[in-house]
């Protein structure tokens, strides 16, 4: 897992900080930024959250999405297009081409990953909303 290295984090209350050093000193973490990090993760995680009740209400797919040229040439075939909204990982085939993801592509909005050729990725970056 990629580690994310933020400098400083600001804080509208100095209660909130207090609070994550009462909790260190009583053991439940190790410093103010394990007392964050936990929260974060916490909130992130937590069924039901914030996360999970964005993504039910935006109509996304959490985690990854494997995208092969056989079924998006069946789409193409159908005169159907795919609007795809993912938070985690969207992967395109290396046999996709950028016609093909062009023409079966009604929105592409993925909020983590995009894993395709550097022809497909341009084209589609260029071309969605």
């Amino acid at each position: 897992m990629q580690s994310l290295n933020v400098s400083s984090i600001s804080f509208p209350s100095s209660i909130a900080l207090g609070k994550g050093d009462l909790l260190g000193q009583e053991g439940f973490c190790s410093s103010r930024a394990e007392f964050i990090r936990t929260a974060i993760r916490n909130q992130l995680d937590a069924p039901g959250g914030a996360v999970g009740q964005t993504v039910t209400r935006r109509s996304m797919f959490m985690e990854a999405l494997v995208c092969d040229r056989e079924e998006l040439e069946k789409l193409r075939a159908r005169g159907e297009g795919v609007a795809i909204r993912v938070v985690g990982t969207v992967q395109f085939g290396e046999d996709i081409t950028p016609e093909l993801a062009l023409d079966i592509m009604e929105l592409l909005q993925v909020l983590g990953v995009l894993q395709a050729s550097l022809q497909v990725k341009q084209t589609l970056t260029y071309q969605m909303p």
